[in-house]
């Protein structure tokens, strides 16, 4: 490998967008190690047996577009299909869409919608929480600078955030049948990843809400599945008032999926200037060369931070879906990263699984306490 210059590094890091970098203040730290994204992930084919399709192409677009009513109704009538065979035809996004007749394919494997990891506290505190806190916040460095005024104005955010919580908890695929909220849900042996990763291959589920890292997990069980997935966003019902991030709609919020940094390489300011010289040729080397994008999406399975969608395929359904998300700049960020530390899981997702996924049913006060105990929380560790 070549010595490059300083200008070359400095290039490189210029370079690196708003929404990925990693700051403190006005100052830029270092490299992206690559970027991930989340959602509900669903098997296409799936959805073809559920409705009869030929391609799902057209419904995909739509449930995508589609407003949080319309997808609370598209998760009940589900739910229904699968209990009683109840044939409903369900509106999204202006067309209408029927269920099969009969269930066939994998749809006759179904026990529930939902393949919800029960025992996980980090689903519901961490990467659910986060989609709501975007709405108020895009950036983790806004939400780390967020006064309390700005915590208090997340009132109705969480409640809608708790909604959606509930929607999804509410119709739980399991391994030998429905499942519901309550001792066994927050069972590691019986809700843990694996046994969920368990449930969603194994068709029982529709929609399982996870990032693209679990893409091998899924094909370690079912390959041929894994080759048709792709994400749907999680929606909450949000109103215009309550989107204040700037530059977002609550049309690009219902329709987008969270795409962010996890990792950074960093260049130690105590080394050597000769090892410093050796990390800023390496970062270099691996994301502009032909053969260091070639490890980072063939050897590593990652998505390059920098990867063109117009031009990038990857080698899983899940990577390209978020490159396709970026492609229509449908993505949202990550603050909950900038919210105090430890209180998006060990806090609030400790909570959720304590005290509210053993009971099965919720109500309007919950939903209100959700909100008030994370808002609480953000404000007593800030």
């Amino acid at each position: 490998m070549t010595t490059v210059a300083d200008g070359e590094f400095k290039t490189l890091a210029d370079a690196i967008p708003t929404g990925l970098r990693l700051t403190t203040g006005s100052d830029s730290y270092g490299v992206p190690y690559n970027v991930e994204g989340y959602g509900y992930i669903v098997d296409t084919q799936m959805l073809m047996d559920l409705f009869a399709l030929e391609s799902a192409d057209a419904m995909l677009a739509d449930i995508k577009a589609a407003s949080y009513d319309e997808w609370e109704t598209l998760v009940k009538a589900i739910d229904a299909y699968i209990k009683n065979t109840t044939v409903a035809t369900v509106e999204l996004n202006g067309n209408n869409y029927t269920f099969a007749a009969a269930k066939a394919g994998l749809a006759a494997n179904l026990n529930g919608v939902f393949a919800v990891m029960g025992s996980q506290k980090w689903t519901y505190g961490d990467h659910f929480i986060n989609v709501a806190i975007n709405a108020a916040f895009s950036s983790a460095a806004a939400a780390n600078a967020a006064t309390d005024e700005e915590v208090d104005s997340l009132k109705n955010v969480f409640v809608a955030y708790a909604k959606a919580l509930d929607l999804k908890t509410s119709y739980l695929a399991g391994l030998d049948g429905a499942a519901v909220r309550g001792n066994d849900f927050v069972s590691e042996a019986k809700f843990g990843y694996d046994q969920t990763v368990q449930i969603f291959a194994d068709s029982k589920a529709v929609f399982f809400k996870q990032g693209n890292w679990a893409y091998g997990n899924i094909a370690g069980v079912n390959a041929d599945q894994a080759a048709r997935l792709t994400f749907l966003p999680v929606k909450m019902p949000m109103t215009d008032a309550d989107i204040t991030a700037e530059g977002l709609t609550l049309d690009k919020f219902n329709s987008s999926i969270p795409v962010f940094v996890p990792n950074y390489y960093a260049i130690n300011a105590k080394a050597t200037a000769a090892e410093q010289q050796a990390g800023m040729d390496f970062l270099v080397w691996l994301n502009t060369s032909e053969a260091g994008k070639k490890f980072i999406i063939e050897d590593f399975a990652f998505i390059p931070y920098n990867a063109d969608p117009a031009t990038t395929t990857l080698p899983n359904s899940l990577g390209n879906s978020i490159l396709g998300y970026v492609k229509a700049d449908k993505t949202l960020a990550a603050p909950y990263q900038g919210a105090p530390a430890t209180w998006s899981g060990e806090i609030v997702g400790l909570k959720i699984l304590e005290s509210y996924m053993t009971k099965e049913t919720w109500t309007d006060d919950d939903y209100n306490a959700i909100a008030d105990y994370a808002i609480e929380q953000w404000k007593e560790l800030n």
